[in-house]
């Protein structure tokens, strides 16, 4: 007989597991030998497989990263696994369980002090209660040895001791210094209470200290002229910043507004220099990231500057204190990247810095319905984060007071003691009338409508007349057209057009849909446009097709005679590269000649000497003669937003904006510098002009073609997002051509394109959910029919986990690996995929957002089908050249079964891999548009095998139709639909309504 048993050992640094079989034979004494590891039996045991998926993945993860000194959490060797103590610490209940790890300790951990914290003899006391008792016990790691027995100490209560372990031991110092220790204690005992394994004395409950990384600034122009204070942010905004691209409010910021007046009246200000801490009251603390002080420290010298060199400060934070903070040394892309997160900016900042030229809240009219009335009954004015209401009586006196204050040379006006007061300007008087004169339309029209209603007339209002401006010459301080339109662009014809010409510089002869995007670009031209948008699908090649545009269009200049000036392309960073290589590979000599590079270390060559940048010295500071010695120059967002002056002064043959959704706010800074360069033909790419809303459209189109969609607040109101007919109007207005002229707009799907790509197979594989799936399933619809869970998030979210799978992977106990697949029918239809891809020795993308299943789906397919390694893996913590490394591996070898799991959002885009011939979406994502970038990795231009795209989906037998991902597929489905016909926001405010609508209705 023999009995298979984990068992661990403590050594220095962590903990060694292996599995050992007890062999006992008749009247001999039981003999244990280690098994090695390549002949642990897996299969049978779910559990096991859980802890070592974890284990894998860790391994992988510290493999893919590139460091200095390697970091080793997991080391596997012949007879088992080492495992640090901080990986210890972090296994869940299950993993650890699963790799024989002792049970999680069952008592309380009590966190005590001896004193004040802020004093310098304080102490931090720990100790573990059961009930009332303390135990005694020693700690070694992430282990507590309470006599004969072992327990783990999991997270946060390993950190936690860790952390006070540090504190402890820290006995000189000034008071910031013992604030920033505390810092990272009150970081990981945040949030705790509870249930919580860890209690807290009150002292330390209510300890709060903010851990700020970033800062925007509080604007406000007061009778002394100009003046600001820092607003401070959490590293947890500037990720959430980044993984969206939305823009932070000004409220995210880590202090109330009392703290926040507190801190700016009393604090920051008291200091020549930034401290590394602020005391804001008797228990809350801001820790200052000492990479945030030298940035908060030229903060401090701008406070105390004159109004001149204020100004120049406001208008490019960013610029300002990046080039202060370089000092000469060269600029290397990963300390830009960090530079550029110091400063945020806000919606609040852009409003104002986007508002007025010297930075003072301009105030918009708004409109605030009450009830069903057609006249309004109050009416409001926006300054800067402040709303004033107004009642119809009020406005004709506030405007009386305005006007009089002006006169008297007030700043400010107090309409109503319970309300902010009104700037006392031109802007406040003016927005005050247009509120005035709106009142009275909305009158004219209620009157109207009450007349058509009582005579059943139905007459159609004229339409408003368009004011046409006549086009001004470049400058800085730009005409908006956000409020009304005042700036439009006008149509010129250039040369003559007969059809598409392919430039003979190609070294490629380009595919047909190419040849006609190529031909649009010379047509659009010829014909006057001043500027397009290309938003071709992903992936067929819009970087190409420029690039054979603007070989011929400098041929063109030239043969009509034209002058000689540059051509300049916009991009992110990570594209500027892609650029060069593609303009060698792609053209044959002398491609676009004379090449110019406006960003990193080679930017310095076109500076002035002994210049920072435009923003901060208030004029051009680049060699203008050199730039327009260039024929073409490649820049980033960020060095345009910092040397816009510069580049505004030159004469552009045509500006290329890639990735041009990067200006689809108008408020920001790079959209206003992207509006103020002066080019001949402007040309935008992108394969998503509408993220969030159509207004991301109209300031993309702004930018290329002002005035083309009118004002910005017309605009949202002629196009409602839910209205199809008034959005079809618009997709006609934008991508129908007439016979005399192209459309602004060019937009081909994959699907729109026979030639040069092969099939692509997208199939909806269904299977019934049964057993613990189903049951699970059940007690949600039970739980909101017995009112224990509302119909809402929580119930969407959970029922979309469970239809994927109802447990975490280890949580059932004595389940194998086929039984834990079995209970999944989107998990089982997956691997049923699989095997068939494995017996054609194919390759698959499968993408899946949950990590922990991640983790173990990729140790399961490395069983299964018996592979020497893990299957690449990435998601939103593999860093972008890392991806680049794991794409080539797997491009190398075709011809042999592969698998490579991603994230939707991480993996969805920037990756070229065309070695995969199928595509697995075992996660659905919210966004069609998300998920179609997912399949549009494998199927693109290069792809030169048919792809096979699969959907599976998990059926309740008692609700076929309304199941979860029949709903969701659905409205996914939905969209994809009404996007051939129309322009619509591929995340809409009414998404999860329609989800509720069809799911919940098996809760009732």
């Amino acid at each position: 007989m023999s009995k298979l048993k984990l068992d661990f050992e403590l050594i220095p640094g962590g903990v060694e597991i292996y599995l050992t079989e007890e062999t006992k034979a008749f009247l001999r004494k039981a003999k244990t030998q280690k098994i090695n590891v390549p002949e642990w039996d897996l299969q049978t045991d779910l559990q096991l497989m859980s802890g070592l998926a974890k284990l894998q993945a860790v391994i992988q993860q510290d493999e893919s990263e590139q460091r200095a000194v390697p970091r080793v959490s997991v080391l596997e060797h012949e007879e088992g696994y080492f495992i640090s103590h901080e990986l210890v610490a972090q296994l869940s209940d299950v993993q650890a369980t699963s790799l024989g790890l002792p049970l999680t300790a069952p008592f309380q951990l009590r966190i005590t002090t001896t004193g004040p914290l802020l004093e310098a003899s304080t102490k931090i006391t720990p100790r573990w209660y059961t009930a009332a008792r303390p135990v005694s016990g020693e700690q070694i790691g992430a282990f507590l040895v309470v006599g004969q027995e072992y327990y783990r100490v999991p997270e946060p209560s390993f950190s936690a001791l860790k952390a006070i372990g540090e504190f402890n031991s820290f006995n000189d110092g000034s008071l910031d210094d013992r604030l920033a220790k505390l810092a990272g204690l009150s970081g990981i005992l945040g949030g705790e209470g509870g249930d919580s394994p860890i209690d807290l004395e009150k002292r330390l409950r209510d300890l709060r200290i903010s851990h700020a990384t970033s800062f925007s600034l509080d604007l406000r122009q007061e009778q002394s002229g100009l003046e600001f204070d820092p607003l401070l942010f959490s590293q947890d905004v500037v990720r959430t910043f980044e993984e969206t691209g939305e823009q932070v409010t000004d409220s995210a910021n880590v202090l109330t507004n009392h703290q926040q007046s507190h801190f700016s009246k009393d604090l920051f200000e008291r200091y020549a220099e930034a401290r590394s801490a602020y005391v804001i009251d008797s228990n809350t603390y801001v820790f200052i990231d000492p990479a945030l002080r030298p940035a908060l420290n030229i903060v401090r010298e701008a406070q105390s500057s004159n109004p001149e060199e204020k100004s120049k400060f406001v208008k490019n934070p960013a610029a300002f204190i990046k080039d202060r903070l370089l000092d000469g040394k060269e600029e290397t892309p990963e300390l830009t990247e960090a530079l550029e997160r110091l400063f945020i900016e806000t919606t609040g900042y852009s409003e104002r810095v986007q508002a007025l030229g010297i930075w003072t809240p301009k105030p918009i009219p708004w409109l605030k319905r009450e009830g069903n009335s057609w006249v309004p009954e109050k009416f409001g004015l926006k300054i800067g984060e402040s709303t004033i209401t107004l009642s119809n009586e009020m406005l004709d006196h506030a405007i009386d007071r305005v006007q009089a204050a002006i006169t008297e040379h007030e700043s400010m006006v107090v309409v109503d003691a319970d309300q902010a007061a009104i700037p006392a300007n031109e802007d406040s008087l003016t927005a005050l009338k247009q509120l005035q004169s709106h009142v009275q339309e909305l009158a004219e029209h209620a009157e109207k409508r009450a007349s058509e209603e009582e005579n059943g007339a139905n007459e159609e209002p004229d339409d408003e007349r368009e004011e046409k401006l006549a086009p001004s010459r470049h400058v800085l301080i730009l005409e908006d057209n956000v409020e009304i339109l005042k700036f439009m662009s006008q149509f010129k014809p250039r040369a003559s057009y007969c059809a598409p010409e392919v430039p003979s510089i190609m070294r490629f002869e380009p595919k047909p849909h190419q040849i006609e995007g190529v031909g649009w670009l010379q047509e659009c031209w010829c014909k006057g446009f001043p500027g397009v948008l290309l938003a071709d699908d992903m992936g067929l090649g819009k970087t190409y097709q420029t690039l054979g545009f603007l070989s011929w269009l400098q041929n063109k200049r030239t043969a009509l005679g034209l002058p000689r000036q540059p051509i300049l392309i916009v991009a992110p960073t990570s594209l500027l590269a892609n650029w060069r290589d593609e303009e060698v590979k792609h053209l044959n000599e002398p491609g676009l000649r004379a090449q110019g590079i406006l960003y990193g270390s080679e930017l310095k060559s076109f500076k002035e000497p002994g210049a920072s940048n435009d923003v901060k010295m208030g004029r051009a500071t680049l060699d203008l003669t050199r730039i327009r010695e260039c024929d073409w120059l490649l820049t980033t967002y960020e060095t345009l937003r910092d040397f816009h002056i510069s580049l505004a002064a030159i004469k552009f043959t045509c500006v290329v904006f890639d990735e041009m959704q990067r200006v689809k706010n108008p408020g920001s800074l790079n959209t206003h510098a992207s509006k103020a360069l002066n080019a001949d033909f402007t040309l935008g790419l992108t394969g998503t002009p509408i993220e969030n809303s159509l207004a991301d459209l109209w300031c993309i189109l702004d930018t290329l073609t002002p005035g083309l969609l009118g004002d910005l607040k017309s605009f949202v109101k002629s196009y409602p997002e839910d209205d199809h007919e008034q959005l079809k109007l618009l997709h006609t207005k934008l991508l129908t051509r007439t016979p005399e002229t192209p459309a602004p707009l060019l937009r081909r799907m994959k699907s729109d394109i026979s030639e040069g790509l092969p099939a692509k197979i997208e199939s909806v594989v269904d299977s019934l959910m049964r057993g613990v799936q189903e049951r699970t399933y059940n007690e949600l619809i039970a739980d909101v029919k017995a009112g224990r869970i509302k119909p809402g998030l929580q119930f969407l979210h959970g029922i979309r986990m469970v239809s994927l799978h109802p447990h975490a992977p280890g949580s059932a106990s004595g389940s194998d690996i086929n039984t834990y697949i079995a209970e999944s029918a989107r998990l089982k239809t997956t691997f049923d995929l699989l095997d068939q891809i494995h017996r054609k020795r194919e390759k698959a993308l499968v993408f899946l957002e949950s990590i922990d299943l991640q983790e173990w789906l990729a140790y399961a397919i490395k069983l299964r089908y018996q592979l020497a390694k893990l299957p690449a893996r990435i998601y939103g913590d593999i860093a972008a050249d890392e991806r680049k490394r794991i794409v080539d591996r797997f491009q190398e070898s075709p011809t042999e079964f592969g698998v490579m799991i991603l994230s939707p959002k991480a993996g969805g885009v920037g990756l070229t891999i065309t070695a995969a011939t199928n595509v697995i979406h075992l996660s659905r994502w919210w966004n069609p548009a998300v998920e179609d970038q997912c399949t549009d990795r494998a199927y693109r231009i290069g792809q030169t095998k048919e792809v096979r795209v699969y959907y599976p989906r998990a059926i309740h037998p008692l609700y076929p139709s309304d199941s979860f991902d029949v709903v969701l597929h659905d409205l996914l489905m939905r969209k994809r639909e009404l996007s051939k016909n129309m322009l619509i926001p591929m995340e809409g405010k009414r998404d999860v309504e329609f989800m509720m609508s069809r799911v919940a209705t098996q809760a009732e």
